[in-house]
């Protein structure tokens, strides 16, 4: 989210946020990577009606349907990862146009049925980033990052850089 929200700040849409994308560091850092089908807010941000460019299964409805998109569906992308994370299972399942048809109308099983025993507030959060219309969704990764920052200290987990590293070294050992 801290990442995004840079990007997002200096008007870059990355429109390809999924797993594959995101690079874990052995000294504790994630980074977001392959900007190749971003685009700068700058030089045409957004992507023509008609055509869909990213991973299906991380895609946002607008994207996934050929809309013009801006940086809410990135914001929707990073909601499917939270899901994924969560869940411990894929948002959006089946053959490729039953996939298709659950992103378009961004249907999937709610979190809160698959993992109740999660704070309140974490539901909140990625139902937030997964609403459909993008009107309804966190206006910027900044938002969405303060909230979970707040459910982090309501949690009284207290993540860090060297505790992630020495996971991170310990996983890939």
């Amino acid at each position: 989210a801290r990442a995004l929200d840079k990007a997002h700040r200096n008007h870059i849409i990355h429109r390809d946020i999924n797993p594959q994308n995101i690079f874990l560091t052995y000294e504790g850092q994630v980074k977001i990577i392959d900007f190749g089908i971003a685009k700068a807010a700058s030089h045409n941000s957004t992507t023509h009606e008609g055509l869909i460019k990213g991973k299906l299964a991380y895609m946002s409805p607008e994207q996934a349907t050929g809309k013009t998109i801006d940086h809410r569906s990135d914001i929707f992308s990073t909601g499917i990862i939270f899901y994924v994370l969560l869940a411990g299972r894929r948002m959006f399942e089946g053959e490729t146009m039953e996939v298709y048809s659950q992103v378009r109308e961004a249907r999937y099983e709610p979190l809160n049925k698959l993992v109740p025993d999660l704070p309140a507030k974490l539901h909140k959060i990625v139902e937030r980033a997964l609403a459909k219309e993008p009107d309804q969704r966190y206006q910027t990764c900044g938002e969405m990052l303060a909230d979970l920052e707040e459910c982090i200290f309501e949690m009284s987990v207290r993540p860090n850089g060297r505790s992630f590293a020495n996971f991170v070294k310990e996983f890939f050992k």
